[in-house]
């Protein structure tokens, strides 16, 4: 039986975060949710997680608390929102390091769960397909 991967979301937007959070777990992940980027910190402590994913513009600094995340150990994979250019965010996204994919809001919940399956790399794990 494989493990059911544990995923961190973070954004402001509660909307978005019920949205991809029912998507997820009905693939089979578990979700914690953060709702502000303070909340992003206090979660990371109650990792591990084999995904974070997070809107680099989320009010209360959203861009600072992924560095946060970096610098307290997280090294699992980001799936970093944004409704920033490509070109605007480039270089926070590669100081950030390790495995990150950028998905620009509005984007389609197929296309989030695509990115969310690519990123996870975790067998028997098939997400944007139904379970």
């Amino acid at each position: 039986m494989a493990t059911r991967p544990r995923i961190l979301i973070a954004d402001a937007d509660i909307a978005l975060l019920k949205m991809i959070t029912h998507a997820l777990e009905h693939h089979g992940a578990e979700v914690v949710i953060a709702s502000c980027a303070d909340e992003l910190v206090e979660r990371i402590a109650d990792g591990p997680y084999a995904l974070l994913v997070a809107d680099v513009s989320m009010p209360w600094m959203g861009l600072q608390a992924m560095y946060s995340a970096r610098n307290r150990g997280l090294s699992a994979p980001l799936l970093v929102l944004s409704m920033l250019r490509r070109g605007d965010i480039d270089a926070h996204i590669a100081a950030l390091g390790g495995d990150i994919a950028l998905l620009r809001k509005p984007f389609r919940l197929t296309t989030f769960e695509s990115a969310v399956a690519r990123l996870l790399h975790l067998p028997g794990v098939r997400l944007g397909a139904p379970s």
